[in-house]
């Protein structure tokens, strides 16, 4: 059993599959998260609650947060999905301890010399 505290999300990321924001998908009506080091590898895997699941299917084409909680060995861990649906049956994204949406608008806000304050 790994001892990592809800906390360390990057740390139990890296140790589980190689990068602190593995790739995540679900297909078809499996609540299965698989978690890989690149998008066709499944290093970890859990059962997904039934509002994360639906809150992931409701995913469009446009990459979005989803945050929900994740359980590996007994372990829960509070994370943020970002994704969106790849086909008509499947989901893809990366994971996250932190919102990397509002960073990459941020640093976009940054680039294009105008400020952002996580209000758009």
């Amino acid at each position: 059993m790994l001892f990592v505290d809800n906390g360390d999300v990057d740390t139990f990321f890296h140790l589980s599959t190689g990068g602190e924001n593995p790739f995540w998908s679900i297909g078809g009506d499996s609540d299965a998260l698989r978690l890989g080091g690149s998008v066709d590898c499944s290093d970890i895997a859990c059962k997904l609650n039934p509002v994360d699941a639906a809150k992931i299917r409701s995913l469009t084409t446009e990459p979005q947060e989803v945050p929900c909680s994740l359980t590996f060995y007994g372990q829960q861990f509070d994370v943020i999905l970002v994704g969106r649906r790849i086909a008509e049956n499947k989901w893809r994204g990366i994971a996250s301890a932190r919102s990397l949406l509002k960073t990459m608008n941020a640093l976009v806000g940054e680039i294009d010399g105008r400020a952002y304050y996580g209000t758009r």
